[in-house]
C-alpha cells in the first residue's frame, strides 16, 4: 500500500520471503542491506545503522534520497537480535523526513506486554517519538546538532560527519510513519495464519487509507476464515488482561533453562548455550561492555542485567526468550540433532537450526516441567555422546574429532548480497550523471591555475571520484519484477549444477539467478532474481548440510538465466538509453528522414506558391525561387545521400513548378 512501481524500498537481506514477493507485486525496487554476519555459527545478526545510513546518504549523493520510500527491518530476528528500533527511526528521519517504516515482529508480539521489552518494539517508540514531538523536546535537541555541526541544513554537511554523529530529525520536517507486523499465530495465541497489522502513520489517513484498503481486498478472500479472526480476539482478550504475568512467565522459564544447562558440566562439555557475547559484536553493544563487563553477559543473565542493558543505547540487544544451543562440539550438526536425537528420541520438536546450532524459544504456554523435561533429555543426549567416547576405537574418535573440527572450525563464510545484473540494476547511469555534474562544478583551465590548485586540487578530484565510486557501491537497487517474470519463459532459462557453476565463473563467466534460492535452514533467500552469482555464494550452497533448498533443483541445478537472453535485453537498454539521448531527427527511420532545401525570400514580380506547393512546404520541403539560378539544395546534415535526396526533391518541385506555370499561362 505504501509502495509504487520504481520506488526504492531498503531491505534487510535475511527478512520473511513474503516481503520479496510483496515488491515483485508492487514493481517497487529492492536494495538489499547485509546484516551482520556470524561465520561461526551460520547466521546473520541485524543490519547496522551505520550501513543503513550510509546508504540512504549514497542515494542523497546521487541525487535519488527521495526515490527511497521504505525501510524494512526484522525485529526481533528468528534467533533473537533486537534492534534500537527509536534511534534507527531518529537517524534515518534525520537525512530521509519521509521514509517510511516496516518492522516485521512476527516473533515479537508478546513483547508489547512486558515494560522492559516492550521499550524495543516498533509502536511504542513511534508513539514515544510522538509525544516528544509533540511535547517540543526535539526543538532543543535539534538546536544541540545544529550548534554542533556548525548549520542548520543537513543536506549541507558531508556523508562521512553525518554517518559517525548522532543525528536528530528536524522537528519542522520529520513525519512519523510505522507499521509493524505480528504473527499472533506463533508468538501468542491463535489458530495458524492469524496475524495482524499495525499501523501508527500520521498521514495514513490522507495518503494510504484507500490504498491499503484496496491492497486488502486483493490478497484477502471474500469468505474470511472467522474461526482465525475469533481467535485473533481471543488472543488480543487475553493478553490485555494477563499479557504481563504470562510474558513474565515466559522469560523466568528462559532463565531458568538457561541455568540448567550451563551449570551442568557434563552438559557443557558438548553443548555451549550462546551469550549475547557470542551473538553481537562488541561494538554494537558498548554499554553493555562498558558497564556491566564482558563476563557478566557470559555468565548467568537476571532480570536485573536485562533491564540494564534493554533500556540503554545499545544498537543490539539479545531476546531472552531465545536460546541458541551450539552443537558443534557434539559432532552434531543442527539437522541431524534436531531431527535424529530431539525429535526421533524425545518427541521434541524446534523450528530453527543452523549448521551446528538449535534454537529454542519458550512463550506464554512454557511451563517449569516442560524447562525440566528438555534439560533432561540434552543431558542424555551428552551422557550418549560420552559413552560412544568411551567405548570408541582409534579410528571411530578421529571420525568424531574430524566431524567436531568441520562444525567449528571449518565454517563456510556466509555470502553477501552481490549485485543486479546490469540489465535490472538502475543506479549505473544516475552515479555516471552525478559524477559528471560534479565534474562540470570543478574549476578548469585558467580558473584552477588561477587558484593554484593544479596538485591540490587534483588531489581533492581523485578523492572524490573515489568517495563517489564508494557511494555508488552502496546504491545497488534493481528491477526485481522484470527478472522474476522474464523467467517465466522456460526458453529464456538453463539449467547448471552447483559444481559446474563454481566452474564457470571461476573462468570469467556471469550466472544470473532467475528465481529465489531459499535454503532451510537459514530460511531467507541468498540468492534472488536478476542476482548476479558469487563463488561465495555458491560455496555456501556447496556446504550447507540441509536437503531443503527452495528455488533449486538437487536433479536440474541451479535455474539462470541464459548468457544471449541477457545480452540481447542489456542491448536494447542500451538502444533504449541512446535512443533518448538524441534529436527527433536522429531518431526517424531513413525512409521518413525529414529533408530541408534552403530558399532566398522572394522578390518583387516572383510568383507565389501555389497550394500545391504549399502542400509540399507544409511536409517539409521548402521550394526555391524559381527565377534565381542560384538557389541552393541543401540538408542539416550534410551527408551525401541526403544531399542526393534533396537533389531530387528540388528537381521534382522544379518540374511541377514549370507545369503550373504553363496551365496558368494557358488560362
Amino acid at each position: 500500500a505504501v509502495l509504487r512501481p520504481e520506488d526504492v524500498v531498503l531491505v534487510d537481506r535475511d527478512c520473511h520471503k513474503s516481503h520479496h514477493y510483496g515488491f515483485v507485486l508492487a514493481g517497487s525496487s529492492p536494495c538489499y542491506l547485509d546484516a551482520y554476519p556470524l561465520h561461526r555459527f551460520s547466521m546473520y545478526g541485524g543490519v547496522p545503522l551505520d550501513s543503513i545510513k550510509r546508504t540512504l546518504l549514497a542515494y542523497r549523493a546521487v541525487g535519488r534520497l527521495e526515490e527511497v520510500k521504505l525501510l524494512v527491518l526484522t525485529n526481533c530476528t528468528f534467533d533473537g537480535i533486537v534492534y534500537n528500533v527509536r534511534r534507527v527511526i531518529e537517524e534515518c528521519l534525520a537525512i530521509a523526513p519521509h521514509l517510511v517504516f516496516l518492522f516485521d515482529e512476527a516473533w515479537f508480539s508478546y513483547a508489547m506486554f512486558h515494560p522492559i521489552l516492550k521499550t524495543r518494539t516498533a509502536m511504542h517508540a513511534a508513539n514515544e517519538i510522538r509525544r516528544d514531538l509533540m511535547e517540543g523536546r526535539y526543538h532543543q535537541l535539534f538546536e544541540d546538532l545544529v550548534e554542533t555541526l556548525g548549520t542548520d541544513d543537513l543536506r549541507a554537511v558531508d556523508a562521512e560527519t553525518l554517518a559517525k554523529t548522532r543525528l536528530v530529525p528536524d522537528p519542522r520536517r520529520m513525519r512519523v510513519r510505522v507499521y509493524a507486523t505480528h504473527s499472533i499465530h506463533k508468538s501468542l495465541t491463535a489458530l495458524r495464519q492469524g496475524s495482524m497489522i499495525l499501523v501508527n502513520d500520521d498521514l495514513f489517513e490522507s495518503h494510504v487509507h484507500t490504498a491499503f484498503k484496496e491492497a486488502y481486498y486483493t490478497h484477502m478472500s471474500t469468505s474470511p476464515n472467522y474461526q482465525i479472526l475469533a481467535t485473533l480476539d481471543v488472543g488480543r482478550s487475553q493478553m490485555e488482561l494477563e499479557g504481563y504475568g504470562l510474558v513474565e512467565r515466559q522469560i523466568e522459564a528462559a532463565f531458568f533453562i538457561r541455568r540448567l544447562l550451563t551449570r551442568d558440566l557434563l552438559v557443557r562439555k558438548y553443548f555451549t548455550v550462546l551469550s549475547p557475547r557470542d551473538m553481537i559484536p562488541s561494538a554494537m553493544r558498548k554499554h553493555s561492555r562498558e558497564f556491566l563487563g564482558e563476563e557478566a553477559l557470559q555468565c548467568e543473565l537476571t532480570l536485573q542485567t536485562l533491564e540494564q542493558v534493554w533500556l540503554s543505547d545499545d544498537e543490539f540487544v539479545l531476546d531472552p526468550t531465545r536460546i541458541t544451543l551450539f552443537t558443534g562440539l557434539s559432532g552434531l550438526d543442527g539437522e541431524t540433532f534436531k531431527v535424529k536425537w530431539l525429535m526421533d528420541k524425545y518427541g521434541v520438536q524446534i523450528n530453527k537450526t543452523s549448521r551446528n546450532s538449535v534454537l529454542f524459544m519458550t512463550n506464554i504456554g512454557t511451563t517449569r516441567s516442560s524447562c525440566v523435561f528438555l534439560k533432561a533429555c540434552i543431558r542424555s543426549c551428552a551422557q550418549e555422546l560420552e559413552m560412544h567416547r568411551l567405548l570408541s576405537s582409534t579410528r571411530e574418535l578421529e571420525e568424531v574429532n574430524d566431524a567436531v573440527h568441520g562444525l567449528v572450525e571449518e565454517c563456510p563464510d556466509l555470502p553477501h548480497f552481490s549485485a543486479f545484473h546490469p540489465v535490472f540494476a538502475k543506479p549505473a547511469r544516475v552515479c555516471e550523471a552525478a559524477r559528471e555534474n560534479a565534474a562540470a562544478e570543478e574549476p578548469t583551465g585558467a580558473a584552477a591555475n588561477a587558484k593554484g590548485g593544479d596538485k591540490k586540487g587534483d588531489g581533492k578530484r581523485e578523492a572524490s571520484v573515489d568517495g563517489e565510486d564508494a557511494l555508488a557501491s552502496l546504491v545497488k537497487d534493481g528491477d526485481l519484477r522484470a527478472a522474476f517474470y522474464l523467467a517465466y519463459d522456460e526458453n529464456n532459462v538453463r539449467y547448471l549444477s552447483l559444481r559446474s557453476a563454481k566452474e564457470a565463473i571461476l573462468k570469467g563467466k556471469q550466472l544470473v539467478a532467475t528465481t529465489f534460492v531459499i535454503p532451510y535452514p537459514p530460511g531467507f533467500p541468498v540468492a534472488v532474481p536478476g542476482q548476479v552469482l558469487t563463488v561465495a555464494l555458491v560455496d555456501f550452497l556447496l556446504k550447507l548440510d540441509v536437503k531443503e533448498i527452495h528455488g533449486f533443483d538437487d536433479k536440474l541445478g541451479f535455474r539462470l538465466f541464459k548468457p544471449g537472453v541477457l545480452t540481447e535485453k542489456l542491448r536494447e537498454r542500451q538502444s533504449a538509453g541512446a535512443l533518448r539521448g538524441t534529436s527527433v531527427e536522429q531518431r526517424l527511420p531513413p525512409e521518413t528522414e525529414t529533408v530541408h532545401v534552403a530558399v532566398r525570400p522572394p522578390t518583387a514580380g516572383t510568383p507565389q506558391l501555389s497550394e500545391e506547393k504549399k502542400d509540399a512546404s507544409s511536409n517539409g520541403v521548402v521550394a526555391a525561387s524559381a527565377d534565381d539560378p542560384d538557389s541552393k539544395i541543401s540538408e542539416k546534415s550534410g551527408n551525401s545521400t541526403n544531399a542526393t535526396r534533396n537533389s531530387d526533391a528540388a528537381s521534382s518541385l522544379s518540374s511541377r513548378r514549370d507545369d503550373q506555370e504553363k496551365r496558368e499561362s494557358e488560362t
